[in-house]
């Protein structure tokens, strides 16, 4: 637009906008001024615009600017000779004619380009300059042109990887599995260029070929992986391993490929060595759901704001404020926990979504949003990534509140059943596990003498709230050692062991009190339920 302009000099000089490639120049006249057809004078000053399109310009970050030129015809339509510049306020705007001379009734074609090396370096935004036309003659007659360059995030491949259901093998010993390859193809489904990277989990699978590529929208390209068994031991088990696919310029377009091998006779059932707590919601009514794990005192956890709860068969639906709380401290817990030194926190869970965060709370010893011994729960918080899960544990080299977390990456949270798994070893390494999956690995050193054995165990929120998980549990144990990785593997076979078949839940799950005087009608007189 015309943020200003001089109205004497010896000349008067008419801008005609010659479009080449779709690109435009703002120009507005001040309210004092008109702007008319091509040809005609503007106002009665040394400069005018004819043409009042906008020129702004958008191009992604780092280029290309296919529409980063347009050229303007000046022509001086006075008696007597015009002096005139070009100036630029920005580094990357500039004009092949930068100054000059018009006799009367000549004419210059003059080129403003964007100039690609430097534009280039800019980083995503808008970019305003100024493009300043001068009177050489009186510095003070000028016309100022408002320029808009946007730099647009480049675009991105999309990351695909097939197959895409897990590669799973069993045989009756190592032996029989050693060399079975499986090919993996990496496609480009986006827009923009994909750079790609596959990383092994696991030192007993073995990529050949290039871990690494860049790839054409719509280009393919093949990796191959390997079973190498001497890194196993021998014997009957499971072993599960994976291998990380990434967009190496979006984090968050990640994919993993899951890889399991069943050796031998499969052991049965889930690990009891050092259980704690279990709750396998399997109650279907009422507003407790009771410690499985056999030992005194049983910790049982008691559903406060049940109107936010629903039963299922085998599960327990949560949202809004519901929580599930030991009430008192679960000292037992703690107790066993600080003295070992180590522990697991297991939990089937299908969450409601992958937009909840704080993070939300699935399993907790905590006193409140800020003191806990140890929390593990889905999501982070503000800008975070949300579809991941975390933990918090108190030690004496952590805070209160548990800082600094173990996080997985990006996409480790997904709508569905998932089996989550957080353990401590007492040399301070840390694992999260989803669907037997090693997904995190840290060090939290020092040890858990600093607990608090009056803290409650709490699922699905904070005593005081704020936190709320929205899902549907399946499972919860606490265990005081850190399960090694076959055993959380074993447990991811066992499954959840819901309950089958039809199940009669009536919501809400309490009854109800009618009152009134003696000889008059009570109130009320009747009360909805809700059978599914």
């Amino acid at each position: 637009m015309i943020k200003g302009t001089k109205t004497q000099g010896i000349g008067q000089l008419l801008l005609q906008g010659l479009f080449g490639l779709g690109l435009c120049l703002t120009a507005c006249a001040p309210s004092d001024q008109s702007v008319s057809g091509l040809g005609d004078e503007v106002g009665n000053g040394a400069f005018g615009v004819v043409d009042g399109s906008p020129f702004h310009i958008t191009a992604p970050e780092g280029g290309p600017f296919p529409e980063g030129s347009r050229t303007y015809t000046l022509v001086n339509y006075t008696l007597g000779l015009f002096a005139w510049e070009i100036e630029s306020s920005v580094p990357w705007l500039s004009s092949d004619v930068p100054a000059g001379a018009l006799a009367p009734g000549a004419t210059v074609d003059v080129t403003i380009s964007i100039e690609t090396a430097f534009a280039e370096t800019l980083t995503v935004g808008d970019y305003p300059a100024d493009l300043i036309f001068r009177d050489r003659s009186d510095p003070s007659g000028i016309l100022i042109m408002a320029f808009l360059l946007t730099v647009e995030p480049a675009p991105t491949g999309d990351l695909r990887v097939t197959p895409e259901d897990p590669w799973e093998l069993e045989a009756p010993t190592l032996a029989d599995l050693e060399g079975q390859t499986q090919v993996y193809t990496i496609t480009n489904e986006g827009p923009g260029e994909l750079e790609w990277a596959a990383a092994s989990q696991s030192g007993w699978l073995l990529l050949t070929g290039d871990a690494q590529g860049v790839l054409a929208e719509g280009a393919s390209q093949e990796l191959t992986a390997a079973i190498a068994t001497d890194s196993l031991s021998e014997g009957s088990g499971i072993h599960m391993g994976s291998i990380a696919f990434n967009n190496s310029l979006d984090q968050a377009d990640t994919q993993t490929a899951v890889v399991t091998l069943r050796v031998g006779e499969q052991p049965n059932g889930r690990i009891s060595d050092g259980l704690i707590a279990l709750y396998d919601f399997e109650e279907i009514s009422g507003t407790v759901a009771h410690d499985l794990s056999g030992l005194s005192p049983s910790i049982d956890l008691e559903i406060t704001s049940p109107g936010s709860s629903n039963w299922g068969a085998g599960t327990l639906g949560l949202d809004s404020s519901a929580v599930l709380t030991s009430g008192g401290a679960a000292t037992r817990i703690n107790s066993a926990i600080s003295t070992s030194n180590e522990l697991t926190l297991e939990a089937w869970v299908t969450p409601a979504n992958v937009t909840q965060d704080g993070p939300a709370r699935l399993i907790s010893l905590s006193l409140d949003a800020h003191d806990r011994n140890v929390t593990l729960g889905q999501g982070l918080w503000g800008t975070q990534a949300s579809d991941t899960f975390t933990t918090r544990l108190r030690s004496t080299e952590t805070d209160s509140n548990g800082f600094p977390a173990l996080d997985t990456s990006a996409g480790a949270a997904s709508v569905g059943l998932l089996h989550v798994v957080y353990t401590r070893s007492i040399n301070g390494q840390t694992c999260l596990y989803v669907n037997g999956v090693t997904r995190a690995v840290g060090q939290t050193g020092g040890d858990l003498s600093n607990w608090s054995s009056d803290y409650p165990l709490v699922i699905g929120n904070e005593v005081n709230g704020g936190r709320h998980w929205d899902g549907r549990l399946h499972l919860a144990a606490v265990y005081d050692r850190a399960l090694a990785e076959f055993e959380v593997q074993q447990n991811f076979t066992a499954g959840t062991d819901d309950a089958t078949g039809p199940v009669l839940v009536a919501s809400p799950s309490t009854g109800f009190t009618a009152s009134g005087t003696v000889g008059e009608a009570v109130s009320p007189t009747s009360f909805t339920y809700e059978i599914r």
